[in-house]
């Protein structure tokens, strides 16, 4: 068995059903006077967006599923690009109409890819794919049968691109490998070509992994010891020598969340007495980082700075909960977008939602 955190599973209904709408992780103050600010709401019900990447100020992408109830041929993915001024929607071949789509990533305008899962209009005879935008058109670059998920994509260039599906597959321009390691990687976060790193699970002891794609090969790296039931949710590499892992402590009193950095060979662990694990983690651009809850409902997220980790309040809808379920920052900038849902009390029904933090 191999764990998977923070990706959008089955049906809308179920995650809304699973979740704690209107919950307010109370550990500390929230910070005032907070700068997120919706920017993006669907008109549809029971939508959500499950991935996004911020190309620059002017170019960002967010995909996800329109998932209402009834049957299977209802079902519609859903694109929005931001173009500096609006979110325009962005249409997929018609094959693709009721996919799931889980992720998305790029290196340019000319080089998105979004991957998800193909389904029939029964819901049956499952397929993973791949497919890249090269400015005007969309091509099927990656078609695999089986019901797998995507939790996470690196794209590097046009012939250099990662996508995680339990195991870890790379493209290299001319096709796809897949590689066979002793461990489960579902998140990935790249300083270069030759330095990627990933985080996962060992397939014997279920124990958290970290690993790192360099010359060649992967190779799990050293991590302190946190106990049999600690997992790893998100990471963010900034560097060879500085590392941040998020996710959940694996406390026996109940989650909790879990922050780690590894500062050249040294492993510190930050205090964090929220009662909830992380779930996603993105650096903030002026040395610290934000990271959103594993929950649905949580109307707040954390704020890395001066060493210590503050709540920061997130719009609200009256009535409705808030799920960050992605996050992304803008290149060379302290601008952050967040994907997710606002979520109706403890209802199936939810819209999906983007938010953005910055001037």
């Amino acid at each position: 068995m191999r764990a998977v955190i923070r990706i959008f599973t089955a049906t809308l209904a179920g995650i809304m059903l699973a979740g704690t709408a209107g919950l307010v992780v109370a550990a500390a103050s929230p910070t005032a006077g907070s700068r997120w600010r919706v920017a993006f709401v669907a008109s549809t019900n029971f939508s959500a967006f499950t991935g996004i990447a911020a190309l620059s100020a002017r170019d960002v992408w967010a995909v996800g599923i329109n998932q209402p109830p009834g049957p299977f041929a209802d079902q519609t993915a859903i694109i929005r690009r931001w173009n500096g001024r609006s979110w325009k929607g962005v249409s997929l071949p018609a094959t693709y109409k009721r996919a799931y789509l889980f992720t998305v990533a790029g290196s340019s305008p000319s080089n998105v890819w979004v991957l998800g899962q193909w389904r029939n209009g029964k819901g049956l005879d499952g397929h993973l794919f791949a497919l890249r935008w090269d400015g005007r058109r969309w091509s099927r670059i990656g078609w695999w049968v089986g019901y797998d998920q995507v939790t996470a994509a690196v794209v590097l260039s046009r012939t250099d691109v990662w996508m995680f599906a339990s195991s870890p597959w790379h493209y290299n321009g001319h096709g796809w490998k897949m590689y066979k390691l002793p461990f489960g990687l579902f998140q990935a976060s790249a300083i270069s070509a030759n330095d990627v790193w990933a985080v996962g699970v060992d397939d014997a002891s279920f124990a958290p992994v970290l690993a790192r794609w360099h010359d060649g090969r992967w190779v799990s790296e050293p991590v302190p010891s946190l106990g049999s039931r600690a997992s790893f949710a998100d990471l963010v590499a900034l560097t060879d020598r500085d590392i941040w892992i998020v996710g959940d402590t694996g406390s026996s009193t109940g989650p909790r969340a879990l922050s780690l950095r590894r500062n050249g060979g040294r492993w510190t662990r930050y205090k964090v007495k929220f009662p909830v694990p992380f779930g996603t983690v993105a650096d903030d651009g002026h040395g610290g980082l934000w990271a959103a809850f594993s929950g649905f409902g949580i109307a707040q997220v954390a704020q890395l700075s001066g060493g210590a980790w503050h709540l920061v309040n997130l719009p609200r809808v009256t009535g409705k909960g808030t799920a960050v379920l992605e996050l992304a920052r803008v290149p060379k900038s302290r601008t952050v977008y967040a994907a997710g849902l606002l979520s109706f009390g403890g209802y199936p029904s939810s819209n999906a939602l983007v938010m953005r933090y910055g001037p």
